[in-house]
Formats: C-alpha cells, sequence, structure tokens
C-alpha cells in the first residue's frame, strides 16, 4: 500500500505552530528541502496535481516576503527606539527598577549601546530605557 505523504502546507503549519511554542522556525531551505521530499516520494500512480505544486510555490514566496517584512520592522523598531533615547540626553527623567519602592529622579548624562539596546546613563547610574516613568 502507498501513502501519499504529508502536503508541504501542512507540514508548514505544523512546523509554524511548533515554533510559536518555542520551536525552530521554519525557514527557507528548509521549506524547499520538504516541497523535494515531497516530489521524490510522491505516489508514481497517483503525483502531486499542478494546482497543489502552485500553491506550495505561493507559500514559499509569501514566507520570503514576511522575512523580508520582519527584518524591516526589527530595523525600523531599533532605530525608533534608538532616536527615543538619544532624545532623552539633557532631560530630567524619573525612573523605577525593580529594587527601588519610589520613583529616582536624575538627568540623562549620556547614552550607552551594548547589543543594540539603549541604557541610558542617569546621575551616575545605568537605567534601561523601559524603567523610565517619566521625563521633564
Amino acid at each position: 500500500m502507498v501513502t501519499r505523504p504529508v502536503m508541504v502546507s501542512q507540514a508548514f503549519a505544523a512546523s509554524s505552530s511548533a515554533a510559536a511554542d518555542g520551536g525552530e522556525a521554519l525557514d527557507q531551505n528548509a521549506f524547499l528541502h520538504l516541497l523535494i521530499t515531497q516530489l521524490q516520494h510522491q505516489d508514481p500512480l497517483n503525483p502531486m496535481e499542478d494546482r497543489e505544486f502552485i500553491a506550495q510555490l505561493a507559500q514559499l514566496s509569501s514566507l520570503e516576503q514576511m522575512q523580508q517584512m520582519n527584518s524591516a520592522l526589527a530595523v525600523q523598531q531599533m532605530m525608533l527606539v534608538t532616536s527615543q533615547a538619544l532624545t532623552l540626553v539633557g532631560h530630567e527623567v524619573s525612573y523605577q527598577t525593580e529594587g527601588s519602592e519610589e520613583p529616582i529622579r536624575g538627568t540623562v548624562e549620556s547614552v550607552r549601546f551594548s547589543g543594540g539596546t539603549p541604557t541610558l546613563l542617569v546621575g551616575g547610574t545605568e537605567v534601561d530605557l523601559g524603567d523610565v516613568i517619566e521625563v521633564w
């Protein structure tokens, strides 16, 4: 008995949900590998139809476009966070960290970047941008 392999679109959906649960994402190379494997192991008496193949190629194209969009959004987000941090230099801010009960107030002296993440220097203390609660 010859069984027809799982459609690439079904494997893609399963892998995408696994990636959302913390697994590894299905990238373009893995998608192409699944498609080639499916073509190599298809039932010769019941081959994949043209529209199935075209639909799977369309999914590959969509995957590429989503990856490009994600990259562009990540760059824009990094630029926005950088801009926000730099505009705070010279301004007085209030921040609250996990260990402090009351907000601490001080002037932003400079901004440091470590791994693309900005850290404010306020009164000699490094403060995460996300800890800032008020700006004067």
